[in-house]
């Protein structure tokens, strides 16, 4: 079994994209039959969407490494310097349950502290139960903000930075 404190949270690099799709790929495809045809293809992003998230200089894709390999990853952006967006976060199914999601989630905090960030932002759907309960572990709360994604209804969740 994984323990969470011998996960390695770093930045993405290039060489990564393989194993970054592949996450994401394997953390969103139980819930396929949730997504409408554009959701899924807007969720699971492509090689391509994720050398641009790597490359880019607002945002970037932190990976969790355990074992010797890519198990989760999540992107993050900062928009006028003082919140952080969540984005893509995914979690190897094998690996689920056993802290990872954590790890990058606390990884986040420090991040969003050092930068002086004062909130962070994320959307979820309804279908993603787990999620949903992690989230609110770590202190996110839903706001009253809903909207439509590509036929989908996704809610956003909110977190203080202390």
């Amino acid at each position: 079994m994984t323990k969470s404190s011998q996960v390695k949270i770093r930045k993405a690099n290039i060489g990564d994209v393989e194993a970054i799709y592949k996450t994401i790929f394997e953390a969103f495809e139980p819930y396929k039959k949730h997504f409408t045809r554009d959701a899924y293809e807007m969720t699971v992003i492509s090689h391509t969407e994720i050398k641009k998230r790597i490359l880019d200089d607002k945002r970037e894709i932190l990976v969790a490494i355990c074992d010797n390999e890519i198990v989760g990853s999540v992107t993050i952006g900062i928009k006028d310097q003082s919140n952080i967006y969540i984005q893509s976060m995914a979690v190897r199914p094998k690996y689920q349950g056993k802290g990872i999601g954590l790890r990058i989630l606390e990884e986040i905090d420090k991040i969003a502290q050092k930068k002086k960030c004062k909130k962070i932002l994320l959307e979820c759907f309804y279908p993603l139960k787990k999620a949903i309960l992690l989230y609110e572990k770590c202190g996110f709360e839903r706001t009253k903000k809903i909207r439509d994604y590509y036929g989908i209804r996704i809610f956003e969740m909110l977190k203080e930075v202390k």
